[in-house]
């Protein structure tokens, strides 16, 4: 019967130029058919629109397993077809797809992966091919069935010891009872072929979630309370497991320990009890007790160091080990710093190099080992690829491609990053029976070997230029504060604050990102210290000297003591010159009185511009205006007064004069009596 594969004749099969061989002629051949796929692309008119009645099935591989390693042992592979399109699909039969050429380094494995089109079909072996429904009997819309291929090892060709082949299975099937097979779907998976000597396996749980706090006591949300009763929960059970290794966050177990000792939640200008105190101190009780020789720890905020470098910014790395520095519980475990995603640039890498950590961590190293050498001195780890989430993968796909790492890496050994549940998981399925736990303080200790390690290129999720500018502001703003309050407690927590704002954890996230570091700068930025600090005075002035003095008030509603001046500006110097005031110290929720000493140089209306200052002069307040009168009128009147009193003595002096004279008896003439031009001797 036409279409039945158990009747008609099967069609020839085609391996092409694949022969069992080295893994250097399988990528040379992967270039040539890339080259051809894409130039065939460039040729093409335009892409041809899918009919409605055209076939439409998808694959999904569930199991694949081998019963031994002789040659009459079987691989058996699970899987199910479904016909996702709106019609019916006839003659559905499935083969297995493989390669015969042996995968031993990791830029293969990762070619081969994305090369959908490459290898051949086997259905001539008992077992590697299967009917799913015969050349009339159609397969329902929305319909789904089992596979199982069961061929033998000999079959497949599968001989080198201590690699990977890439296998899977194909789907044949056509629109009709009367058209053609075509090939409809396909599902590419890969089998790990292991060596004599067992693979050395270092599975790392890491310890870290998004940033929540803003200073001492308190936070921008309680997001965190969340995260330590599910996912750092998860991960802390795993981490005191047998085999398992551990690396913290300092910032997280900033957070935690602050949590434990209670704390309030910050919303813009609402402040409230904190709700997770006592979920705290059990994580952190928990934590206490894991084996520090099973742990290490990461920079502080797990800072996105290749954002960093990409953005040319040299001080996220300092401020990172400052803050390292300042959570001294973890001072007796290794420092090995994870990049975002465990990605890893030539120039994040090279900013890294000379800082003195113990290693770094990067899961896109070009070779296969977990402790590399590194081409600046800085040792890598080099972490397992098939950790990171790939797309729309399947928790299967997602532990074949591990265990094909792991047998590439082979007396290297590997080292796997576990950041949630769904990693666990893979972590235990992909931990066949010819591995075996390391711990990780063994891999650091031994001489990293082999090559120094390069990367592959091709990092493009980081922090972008601006949200490092955003963190910069707010170091400026630290700056201001830190003048304004010179025996501050947040200043004190910067270098932490700041590490936050650079975390890592926030690529992928910029509204997170910019609700922090907002949230941050609500506290020691600009806009709160201009609404912290008041000023108020008299709109009015009158100076009735030339030197005088009148007294404006500074008010502090920070939570801490401010060290200030203030600063009036006139708008005319010629006319008038104000010295700063003395610099005053103005507690938290207090108000204080200071006096300026203007000088006049003449009279008039004086504008001016008063504002409180930091003791090295920087601008606290904006502008209150006030206007200073100047006049003489004062003084004047004194000189009319003395003047008065001068004339009031010579005339009284004058009068004596004239009664002595008259008791005297010696006459005295008037006016009236003396001739004109007559007058006394």
């Amino acid at each position: 019967m036409r279409g039945s594969w158990g009747v008609s004749p099967a069609p020839p099969p085609y391996d092409g130029t694949v022969t069992p061989g080295s893994t250097a002629r399988l990528r040379r051949a992967l270039v040539l058919a890339l080259a051809t796929v894409f130039l065939g692309a460039g040729l093409a008119a335009a892409p041809v629109p899918a009919r409605a009645d055209t076939p439409a099935l998808s694959v999904q591989l569930t199991s694949l397993t081998m019963s031994g390693k002789k040659p009459t042992d079987r691989l058996t592979l699970r899987g199910t077809v479904t016909n996702t399109g709106n019609v019916r699909v006839f003659g559905v039969h499935a083969m297995i797809w493989l390669s015969r050429d042996p995968i031993q380094d990791l830029p293969t494995l990762r070619t081969v992966s994305s090369a959908t089109f490459w290898g051949s079909r086997l259905f001539t072996e008992p077992g590697s091919y299967l009917t799913i429904t015969k050349s009339a009997v159609p397969l329902e819309p929305g319909a789904s069935a089992p596979i199982e291929l069961t061929p033998t090892l000999a079959s497949l060709g599968f001989t080198t010891a201590g690699a990977a082949y890439a296998i899977g299975t194909e789907v044949r099937a056509s629109a009709s009872p009367a058209t053609s097979y075509t090939m409809v779907a396909q599902a590419r998976s890969f089998i790990a072929m292991p060596g004599k000597q067992p693979v050395d396996v270092t599975p790392i749980v890491v310890l870290s979630a998004p940033p929540t706090k803003l200073s001492a006591g308190l936070f921008r949300s309680d997001d965190l309370v969340k995260e330590l009763s599910g996912r750092l929960d998860d991960l802390l059970d795993a981490a005191a497991q047998d085999g398992l290794n551990y690396l913290i966050d300092p910032a997280l177990l900033d957070e935690v320990t602050d949590m434990a000792d209670g704390y309030q939640i910050r919303d813009r200008d609402t402040v409230t009890p904190g709700s997770g105190q006592a979920v705290a101190q059990a994580w952190f009780a928990r934590f206490s007790k894991l084996p520090s020789g099973r742990g290490s720890r990461s920079l502080f905020g797990n800072p996105d160091v290749v954002g960093a470098a990409a953005a040319a910014d040299t001080e996220v790395l300092p401020r990172a080990f400052t803050a390292t520095a300042g959570v001294t519980d973890l001072d007796d475990l290794p420092l090995l710093v994870l990049p975002g995603g465990a990605q890893l640039t030539s120039a994040a890498y090279a900013a890294l190099a000379a800082t003195g950590a113990t290693g770094v961590i990067a899961a896109n190293a070009a070779a296969a080992g977990a402790w590399q050498a590194g081409p600046g001195g800085l040792p890598v780890v080099a972490a397992a690829s098939g950790m990171d989430a790939r797309n729309g993968e399947s928790a299967f796909s997602h532990q074949r491609f591990l265990e094909a790492e792991t047998v590439i890496a082979g007396a290297a050994g590997q080292v796997r990053l576990l950041f949630d549940a769904a990693d666990l998981a893979v972590n235990v399925a992909a931990t066949p029976s010819w591995t075996r736990p390391r711990n990780l303080n063994e891999v650091i200790a031994a001489t990293p070997k082999g090559r120094p390690a390069s990367f592959v290129e091709t990092v493009t999720s980081h922090l972008s230029s601006e949200q490092f500018e955003a963190v910069a502001a707010l170091e400026r703003g630290f700056a201001s504060y830190g003048q304004l309050v010179p025996e501050s407690t947040l200043t004190e927590q910067a270098a932490a604050g700041l590490s936050r704002g650079a975390s890592s954890n926030w690529i992928g996230d910029d509204k997170g990102q910019a609700r922090f570091v907002r949230a941050l700068g609500d506290l020691v930025g600009p806009p709160a210290i201009a609404r912290g600090v008041t000023l108020d005075a008299s709109a009015r002035f009158v100076m009735s000297a030339r030197r005088n003095e009148f007294p404006l008030t500074v008010t502090n509603n920070l939570s801490e003591t401010i060290r200030v001046k203030v600063r009036v500006v006139p708008d005319n110097a010629l006319r008038l010159t104000i010295p700063d005031s003395d610099v005053i110290n103005v507690g938290p929720g207090q108000s204080q009185t200071v006096n300026v000493r203007p000088e006049a140089q003449s009279n008039g209306l004086v504008p001016a511009r008063a504002y409180v200052a930091t003791e090295q002069g920087n601008r606290v307040t904006p502008d209150t205006r006030v206007t200073i009168e100047v006049t003489e009128l004062g003084m004047i009147g004194w000189v009319i007064v003395v003047a008065s009193g001068v004339v009031l003595v010579a005339a009284t002096a004058l009068r004596v004069r004239q009664v002595r004279r008259r008791s005297a008896g010696t006459p005295v003439s008037t006016s009236a009596d003396q001739p004109e031009g007559e007058h006394d001797d």
